[in-house]
């Protein structure tokens, strides 16, 4: 018996543990001694008779230290009660492993001794252990979740297989591209060649963790593949690891979904346009950001670019620039329009303009919408009231700037239908104006 004590703040020791150690003291003891491999992989295969003639049976005694003695009897035998643990090859007999599971076997050792005139026979046992194999990869640096991600038009994008697992097990990688379509609540997939949809992927020959995609080649793609079978369509990429070997046992399938993306660039300028009242100002900060997504960046990134000088086009332009220490003031003069000139280095170093219009006018309008429940949401297939007002502003006799609400039978609204301003007919069931209003109805299935 052992046991543990630890000192208190006053000097005092006090036990805390106690464990009782047992030894057990012989006269001599066997084992057996001789190499077998550390593991066998998946697809691999193990027999015991290649291994035997290495082994030997060792015996330690006070008498005579170590001997080597000999066997009469040698045998190995699994322990595993799994029957798809392994299989027997049929052209050598061999045993072939098919699970990644942890499997023990027991070497028995047969050996016969004499004490006094009675000999006997006895056994030594060595326990033999196959560890558990991990072949876990997944593919790295997603865009869109753990099993998806989005490519751009102008990149050769590299899908890649984290290999940490995979790098000492004797594996390939069969690469298998295929397009899904949404039937219903089920989705059916359907392998694809070259042929088919274009040559947008390649594996890499230097690399077989690695298949390469090209960004303009898949975009084309898709537009055949959208064409063929409607929007809810993708292509997805399939890696199935096997065993590297004549066996080709089948190891595990990983997948993920591929779509293209288009890059993104947006110039966060002061304006594009500006109305103005006379004798109003518009500040220009000496800075706006830039966003942009692309291969570089995808998942976004900021740049902030400086304004590099302010200037206005024509020598009677309504409005007036006055540089500030960190920025410019637009000063509206006379009713008329001008362009105000933003002269700025983009983000690849170039030095670009941007032109915002002044429109200096006597009198500017403005719109405003209060739906009925104060929060702009609408429930699936109900409908919601926006009222509109119309508000006009103007300078006083004093020069200071009125806001009078338009009455509403001095104006009309229509929704419009030019491309860019059109709604959603998958979201709204239907838009129309009543008066002042605008009555929006949800379509059933928008989401």
């Amino acid at each position: 018996m052992v046991q543990a004590s630890v000192e208190d703040e006053e000097g005092n020791w006090i036990p805390v543990a106690e464990q009782e150690i047992s030894v057990d003291i012989m006269h001599d003891f066997c084992t057996i001694e001789g190499e077998l491999p550390e593991n066998i992989l998946l697809g691999e295969t193990f027999e015991f008779d290649d291994y035997k003639d290495g082994l030997k049976l060792m015996k330690r005694s006070t008498e005579n230290g170590w001997e080597e003695i000999e066997i009469s009897d040698l045998e190995f035998y699994w322990n595993s009660d799994d029957p798809d643990a392994w299989e027997e090859d049929a052209s050598t007999g061999k045993l072939l492993r098919k699970t990644t599971g942890e499997i023990r076997g027991t070497i028995r050792a047969s050996y016969e001794e004499t004490d006094g005139e009675e000999q006997r026979s006895s056994d030594v046992y060595r326990e033999v252990v196959f560890g558990a194999l991990d072949y876990y990869t997944y593919f790295k640096d997603m865009r869109s979740g753990e099993y998806a991600t989005e490519i751009f038009e102008d990149e050769q994008y590299e899908l890649t297989l984290d290999i940490e697992n995979l790098a000492d097990k004797n594996v390939k990688i069969q690469w298998e591209v295929g397009y899904c379509v949404e039937e219903g609540e089920k989705t059916k997939y359907t392998p694809v060649s070259q042929k088919d949809f274009g040559s947008f992927w390649s594996e890499y020959e230097e690399n077989q963790y690695i298949l390469l995609i090209d960004g303009k080649a898949l975009k084309e793609a898709y537009e055949s593949l959208h064409n063929k079978f409607g929007d809810n369509s993708w292509f997805d990429v399939n890696a199935a690891i096997v065993s590297d070997n004549e066996y080709e046992m089948p190891i595990d399938t990983i997948g993920v979904s591929i779509f293209t993306r288009d890059n993104v660039l947006d110039y966060g300028y002061p304006a594009w346009s500006v109305q103005m009242l006379p004798g109003e100002e518009f500040p220009i900060e000496k800075s706006f950001d830039c966003y942009e997504e692309n291969k570089n960046y995808p998942f976004g990134h900021v740049s902030t670019l400086t304004v590099k000088n302010v200037t206005v086009e024509g020598e009677d332009a309504p409005v007036t620039v006055e540089k500030k220490d960190d920025h410019w003031i637009i000063t509206a003069n006379s009713l008329g329009d001008a362009n105000v000139i933003l002269s700025y280095t983009d983000i690849d170093g170039t030095l670009q303009e941007h032109t915002i219009e002044f429109y200096v006018t006597g009198e500017i309008y403005a719109m405003a919408a209060d739906d009925e429940n104060g929060a702009s949401w609408i429930l699936n297939g109900e409908e919601m009231t926006i009222s509109v007002k119309v508000y006009r502003q103007e300078l006083d006799e004093n020069g200071s700037v009125k806001i009078t609400e338009v009455s509403e039978n001095a104006y009309t609204l229509n929704v419009l239908d030019d491309e860019d301003s059109i709604y959603d007919t998958n979201i709204l069931d239907e838009v129309s104006v009543e008066g002042s209003s605008l009555v929006v109805r949800a379509n059933l299935g928008s989401n």
